[in-house]
């Protein structure tokens, strides 16, 4: 707890706010102490100011009722590593002051000179140690809930900072998509999603794209400087170094120009550096429809100028159906069309397929810490629970995350997967999409999957065994070289049973289609498992055993089943 005396204290009020920090180090960014309007106890202290007990400056009260919880306490603003600060300042106009740098040391400022390039523990000591000698810190205690945030997979202290980052303006582009999915030239399925998309897309805020990391696609942004008698900076966006040389000089002014062409500065170093910043993942994805389906579009083969591409996009699209996860509608769909309609003047394509989220049978989210993750290579090839437990040891988890998931994964899985196929697990997820919010994913499910494979199987078998007795011939082939195992069956030699079948499969393909047609892939698998179980394998099936072992005539067939 540190102690901050206030400037000019009123009569019979407080003489100071004592604020609580976990983290000290940062104290050098202060800029502001934020009170809230609702804390009875600091009545007219908005608009006051404090005395950082560190660096002896004036810092101004405000009141921000969306940063402080009066519960909780006040807070000291450190814009430049904390989000919330960050904001907060953003809407008071408070300074930006940086205390830590990339590589983790103070950095060097005037205002906490003697602190420059010191560690960030380092740091906590020796500002701990000045607030003792200040009088300023007030002891400390264990924080009861932490809003400190640390990495899941090495434990330490994440540092927010202030980077410099390439921002895509997004306001008219989504108002583009919204406009797509409003006039239904892009369909969402299910319907509901449209509502999440209007609220996404109308609400959104400038896209930041570049990313500080090791891989992905580099940022064409280049950064040309002169360097003469005559200083020029400028950042331009292109293909290459030459052409963004050549965009620079059509952005100088006309006595730059004529400056860096006389004879005096022909001399004139031009260095041409491309940004080492890459591409946030959901841009360079979000490309896709661009460069699988668009080659031929003329913004993209011409490299137009953005500015010249026209924002109104026909209802031609460049593909049919897209099938994704509704959790990144936001993140990879919306993108997609916006970059597309942006471009290429077209949507991406004309439906939008949503499928829930799959998760534990219990709902759960499934997570490597929990134990609950199924691998659907591990459903389809089988795995014993001794491998499952080994990808959880090659995995990123803390000693006691591990022991968790071990222990879950006994519970859940003592004897493993056993191995159904791929056929049995895409089935059940067809079936599964009938839960609209989420899927709930279970190996019983599979199970029952793969026994209807496997009738299936044994179904085709039968009638190949018996294909002569039941009047089908496998040697026909057609002239496409395909089979015709039903060519020469008699219609006028069908008994009531295979009727009833035929009636039966037309009306399941009616089914099957219109479900199809509607999106509605747990209803087309449905239809087709009723149809074979109960129809074809329980009663036709029977039926035909009886024909077959029974010695028994169509026309018998019919007394026996009365």
């Amino acid at each position: 707890m540190v102690e901050f005396p206030i400037v000019d204290p009123a009569p019979h009020g407080p003489l100071s706010i004592r604020v609580e920090t976990t983290r000290p180090e940062t104290m050098l960014g202060d800029v502001a102490l934020a009170i809230c309007s609702r804390d009875d106890r600091y009545k007219g202290l908005e608009g006051k100011y404090v005395v950082h007990p560190l660096l002896g400056r004036k810092i101004p009260i405000i009141c921000d009722d969306d940063l402080v919880n009066p519960e909780f306490g006040t807070g000291v603003i450190t814009p430049a590593h904390d989000e919330n600060d960050y904001a907060c300042a953003q809407r008071h106009g408070l300074p930006v002051v940086s205390v830590f740098g990339p590589a983790g040391t103070v950095v060097d400022n005037p205002q906490f000179s003697e602190y420059a390039g010191k560690s960030r523990w380092e740091t906590r000591r020796r500002v701990i140690s000045d607030l003792k000698d200040a009088s300023a810190y007030l002891g400390s205690r264990d924080a009861e809930t932490s809003i400190v945030s640390k990495c899941s997979r090495s434990g330490d202290i994440i540092e927010p900072m202030l980077m410099p980052q390439w921002y895509l303006r997004c306001s008219e582009m989504a108002k583009a998509a919204d406009d797509l999915v409003q006039r239904g030239n892009v369909s969402l399925i299910p319907k509901r999603q449209q509502a999440t998309w209007h609220s996404w897309l109308t609400e959104t805020e400038d896209w930041c794209v570049s990313r500080q990391l090791w891989w992905g696609h580099r940022i064409p942004v280049y950064h040309v400087r002169w360097e003469g008698s005559i200083a020029v900076d400028l950042w331009v966006a292109a293909a290459s170094e030459e052409q963004a040389k050549a965009k620079a000089l059509v952005k100088l002014s006309v006595e730059e120009r004529e400056l860096l062409s006389s004879a005096k500065e022909a001399s004139a170093v031009c260095t041409v550096t491309q940004d080492e910043d890459v591409l946030d993942t959901w841009f360079s994805s979000g490309l896709l429809p661009l460069l699988a389906f668009n080659q031929a579009s003329s913004c993209i083969k011409s490299q137009l100028d953005p500015d010249t591409c026209a924002h109104s996009p026909s209802k031609a699209a460049l593909s049919t159906v897209l099938e994704t996860g509704q959790d990144i509608l936001f993140f990879w769909v919306a993108r997609m069309t916006m970059l597309c309609t942006y471009f290429a003047q077209v949507p991406p394509f004309s439906t939008v397929l949503l499928h829930p989220m799959v998760r534990d049978a219990q709902g759960r989210k499934m997570s490597k810490s929990l134990g609950n993750v199924i691998d659907p290579m591990d459903v389809i090839n089988g795995a014993e629970l001794s491998k499952l437990q080994d990808t959880l040891r090659r995995g990123y988890l803390s000693s006691q995350e591990l022991k968790r998931g071990t222990k879950e994964l006994a519970k859940m899985y003592p004897n493993g997967f056993q191995q159904f196929g791929a056929d049995a697990l895409r089935l059940t997820l067809l079936l599964y999409t009938q839960q609209t919010q989420q899927i709930n994913m279970s190996l019983d499910g599979v199970r029952a999957s793969y026994h209807f494979c496997n009738k299936l199987w044994n179904t085709f078998r039968f009638i190949h065994m018996h294909a002569d007795k039941l009047g089908i011939h496998t040697d026909h082939v057609d002239n496409d070289g395909n089979k015709q195992w039903f060519a020469d069956i008699d219609d006028q030699e069908l008994t009531v049973f295979d009727r009833a079948l035929l009636s039966r499969l037309h009306g399941m393909l009616h089914t099957y289609h219109g479900a199809m047609e509607a999106y509605r892939l747990a209803a087309a698998a449905e239809a087709v498992q009723v149809f074979v179980q109960r129809d074809l394998c329980d009663r036709y099936i029977e039926i035909c055993k009886l024909s077959l072992f029974g010695n028994r005539s169509a026309t018998n067939q019919a007394s026996i089943a009365d």
